[in-house]
């Protein structure tokens, strides 16, 4: 099938898919480090959140994540390999 835009090169294949919020997850992410800043972003979606300071929630969410894999906070997410790296050639 020839290409929609060739001059841009070739389609990007995905090789995992990151779902969040999976009852069976395979991989943690420390997000210790970085906390604050999740919470600072979705605290701007002012239209959605209205007064509501979710703090307290997503530190609490994030903790409990956490504790399973010893970590201060965390998020879980089941990844899907789709295509091996080594496939792409």
């Amino acid at each position: 099938m020839p290409l929609l835009w060739p001059e841009v090169g070739e389609p990007h294949r995905v090789h995992k898919v990151y779902v969040y919020g999976n009852s069976e997850p395979n991989v943690w992410v420390d997000i210790t480090a970085t906390i604050e800043h999740k919470i600072a972003a979705l605290k701007q979606h002012a239209s959605q959140m209205g007064d509501w300071d979710p703090t307290e929630r997503i530190q609490g969410w994030n903790a409990e994540v956490g504790k399973e894999k010893e970590m201060e906070y965390a998020e879980s997410f089941r990844v899907i390999t789709l295509v091996q790296p080594e496939d792409d050639d």
